[in-house]
């Protein structure tokens, strides 16, 4: 699974880059002030509960914008941006030892204070796509309960969103109506945050100011505008059809199997409701 998983990641970024290593670009959007790193684990098979990847995710916060992503999609941007030349590109694409560990989360997610919505940009390959939500998707319910986590005082909220109850616990301490995923909106940052059946859980690890000078940014590829509903159509209709993806990707016979009975075990996403 991993090397398929490697191979994917290589297609992508032959695709980021099309003809050259020079046309890879990315819009910047304003310095990050704060980064908190989380760790989420998560349910990718609905049928075997017991099996629970983990994968950091990077909350990058600014003055007027946060940036949601995860942190090893944030090392393979940064990795590709750091190359110069076609030859250092090419050795990059056939050294595994150059490039950041796979990520099956390639998504960016831009919530702007100043216009009031979350932008989520994504990729269902050969194409990249992005939507907008308004920032008040979320009707929270404050509670009265509150427990200390890595040392912070924090309050308990829930919501419901994507087919899910979600459980909040949010910190006035950290003075930033933000948090992973798109949720937002509390009176503090969200520190933890777990759904009801425990599928998806994020607990923040670390927050500090970057070491050195970070951007908010995302990438200058030909984004299609469209909704909600049409992205996750567009997504269902790539898993359905992923023996003849691997096909055109150049997967063999068994790889293509391989992958069909992987993407068969991804049947639990964050959002249930796909519309």
């Amino acid at each position: 699974m991993k090397r398929l998983m490697s191979i994917m990641m290589v297609l992508l970024s032959v695709s980021l880059c099309a003809q050259s290593v020079f046309e890879f670009k990315t819009k910047e959007i304003e310095p990050v002030t704060l980064m908190a790193t989380y760790s989420m684990r998560y349910t990718e098979d609905s049928l075997n509960t017991d099996f629970l990847p983990q994968e950091d995710m990077l909350l990058l916060i600014g003055k007027n914008t946060s940036c949601f992503m995860s942190y090893n999609y944030y090392l393979f941007v940064n990795s590709l941006k750091k190359i110069t030349t076609d030859i250092a590109y090419k050795e990059w694409l056939m050294n595994p030892d150059l490039r950041p560990p796979v990520t099956r989360f390639t998504y960016r997610i831009i919530k702007a204070n100043d216009q009031g919505k979350i932008t989520f940009y994504g990729r269902v390959m050969p194409d990249f796509f992005t939507y907008d939500e308004p920032r008040e998707i979320f009707k929270w319910t404050l509670c009265s309960d509150t427990i200390s986590i890595n040392g912070y005082l924090c309050q308990k909220a829930k919501t419901k969103f994507g087919g899910r109850t979600w459980i909040a616990w949010f910190s006035t301490a950290l003075p930033y109506p933000d948090g992973p995923y798109k949720f937002s909106g509390l009176p503090g940052l969200i520190v933890k945050l777990n759904d009801t059946q425990n599928h998806y859980t994020f607990e923040m690890l670390s927050i500090a100011k970057p070491s050195e000078m970070m951007m908010i940014e995302i990438g200058d590829e030909n984004y299609i505008s469209t909704t909600k509903k049409e992205f996750f159509k567009a997504e269902d209709a790539y898993h359905d059809d992923i023996i003849n993806r691997a096909k055109e990707a150049g997967l063999s016979s068994d790889s293509q199997q391989t992958a069909a009975r992987n993407m068969a075990k991804r049947n639990n996403p964050i959002e249930l409701e796909r519309k």
